[in-house]
This record gives C-alpha cells, sequence and structure tokens, in this order.
C-alpha cells in the first residue's frame, strides 16, 4: 500500500509504504479534519475498517490500545522529523540511499542478490519518496549498481551491501 498526498502544484509525494498489519487513516480520529493521505494497493489488498466513533470507544475502554496508538503515532512523527531533516541536509544520493536503507528494513527478503524489495515499485515512486526527479533517481541507481551497493531491475531492487550504503548516508555533504 503506498500513502501519498498531493503538493499544491499537483506533484506526488509518497510518505509511506505500508506492508501487511500497518494501519493509515487513525490522524481523523485522533482530530484531523480529514484523510490528507491517498492509499493505493499495488497488490491483493484486504483492509479492515472501523468507524471513528467505534475506534475512540475502543481507545476510551482499552487504555493498553491507547498506548499502541501513541507508540505508533510517535514513530511516525519520528520518521517524518528525520524525512524533513534529510530533505533539508542530504545530498538527493544520501536522500535515496536513505530511502532504499528504509525500505529494506522495512519490507525487504533476504535473498542471493541481498534484501529485496519487492513491491510493485519504480523510480517514479523512489522519486516521490525522495524529492527527485525520475532522471536524477535514474542516474543515482545507476552509480548504486555500478558501485555494487544494490542491484535492481523492472519494479524491484536489492539492496546488496547495506554497511556501504550506510556509510554513503553519513558522509558529509559536499556543497
Amino acid at each position: 500500500m503506498r500513502l501519498s498526498r498531493s503538493t499544491t502544484a499537483g506533484r506526488e509525494v509518497v510518505l509511506d509504504m505500508l506492508h501487511g498489519g500497518e494501519y493509515f487513516g487513525t490522524l481523523k480520529v485522533l482530530g484531523a479534519a480529514s484523510y490528507a493521505e491517498t492509499a493505493v494497493s499495488h497488490t491483493d489488498t484486504c483492509i479492515l475498517q472501523i468507524s471513528s466513533g467505534d475506534f475512540e470507544s475502543v481507545l476510551s475502554r482499552h487504555p493498553g490500545v491507547t498506548l499502541k496508538v501513541l507508540e505508533a503515532v510517535g514513530r511516525r512523527l519520528e520518521e517524518s522529523r528525520e524525512g524533513v531533516k534529510q530533505l533539508s541536509t542530504y545530498t538527493v544520493e544520501q536522500r535515496i540511499a536513505s530511502a532504499l536503507l528504509r525500505l529494506a528494513t522495512k519490507l525487504g527478503e533476504p535473498r542471493a542478490q541481498g534484501e529485496l524489495i519487492q513491491l510493485p515499485f519504480s523510480r517514479q515512486d523512489l522519486a516521490a519518496m525522495t524529492g527527485a526527479t525520475v532522471e536524477t533517481v535514474s542516474r543515482v541507481t545507476s552509480r548504486l549498481a555500478d558501485a555494487g551497493l544494490i542491484h535492481s531491475g523492472r519494479k524491484w531492487v536489492a539492496v546488496a551491501d547495506r554497511k556501504r550504503l550506510e556509510a554513503l548516508i553519513h558522509e558529509p555533504a559536499v556543497n
């Protein structure tokens, strides 16, 4: 499931890629005026829905559920803050490397070629996640592949050398 928002200029920004068991749409229950994200499934999906009123009732009757929701919201807030930091201080190469590592950690499957991110996943998706153009993503992923850090094919990417990709993220930006 891809969660995205559109900018006022109509450009799509991918906020997250979700996998089984993750939730979305709860901020309306927690006080937001509307659902700001668009969710698009890229695979067969079963979605369970609960109304705002029923969810509020569960939260008030079950403090353990409330704590789990707060933990998840806190994690997402921290991820958002990290995203803002990356957009303002990382080079585009570092942002792409970071996004690939995040996806590999969350969705990767160990395979011979590395941690396989096996989603219907395009360069356009990666561009929308990192504030880059598709052309820039193509150039950067080609360089990463030539360096042996990743392998890629049509709609898939594998992180081949996690340590070197992590080291790339921590290199000082050159102006």
